[in-house]
């Protein structure tokens, strides 16, 4: 990587870690190139606007997170939704060993930005459905396996993982414990997967 591309790499990095513990609009263009260690004025270098540069982190960090879920989905000698149970078992144990309760900045920024910018907002509903779609991957291939009612509406199932697990950052960030997140781990997530417990009769199609 060149000169250049360090300073664009170091600038998302830690722009997008201000955007995860203060949010979008608490973050300025001065913060960020401090953060990286380069003068405000040379941000307009590598980012034509706050704005742009926005979109590469939400680009990087979805993508990030997208590689991860697919390194456990490639992990095919065990069953696929024990291999996605890691991946968020992994995700939790890896946020106590960084002492992080920032939680995921696709979740933050979503319920920061809403209504307010409509290209940050369609950049991170992208960034969602990708996510969702590579969640929706581990529970096709456990219907296949039969572990998993083939009437089950695995893209919603899908969504309703992810949007639990956001939910629960939110609250880990919310109470600064891990608890939340435990929590989904425990009851939300094996009630979802599993059936144990109250279960959303609508997932799996009426025939």
């Amino acid at each position: 990587m060149n000169a250049s591309g360090a300073v664009r790499d170091r600038l998302l990095h830690h722009g997008l870690e201000l955007f995860r513990e203060r949010g979008y609009h608490a973050t300025g263009i001065q913060q960020i190139a401090t953060a990286a260690d380069i003068p405000k004025g040379s941000f307009c270098y590598y980012f034509k606007s706050k704005e742009e540069f926005a979109l590469r982190a939400i680009a990087r960090y979805a993508a990030a997170i997208e590689a991860d879920i697919l390194e456990y989905f490639g992990k095919s000698k065990h069953p696929p939704l024990k291999r996605l149970r890691a991946y968020f078992e992994d995700s939790l144990e890896s946020m106590k060993v960084a002492e992080t309760s920032h939680g995921c900045a696709i979740g933050n920024l979503l319920a920061e930005i809403g209504e307010t910018n409509d290209v940050l907002q369609g950049a991170l509903h992208e960034a969602w459905e990708r996510l969702v779609t590579n969640l929706q991957a581990f529970l096709v291939a456990a219907q296949q396996e039969g572990t998993l009612p083939e009437a089950t509406q695995t893209y919603r199932l899908a969504e309703m993982l992810l949007s639990g697990w956001e939910g629960a950052l939110l609250g880990m960030r919310a109470q600064r414990t891990t608890q939340p997140v435990e929590d989904f781990l425990n009851f939300a997530f094996p009630s979802l997967i599993n059936g144990e417990g109250p279960s959303p009769d609508s997932l799996v199609s009426k025939v």
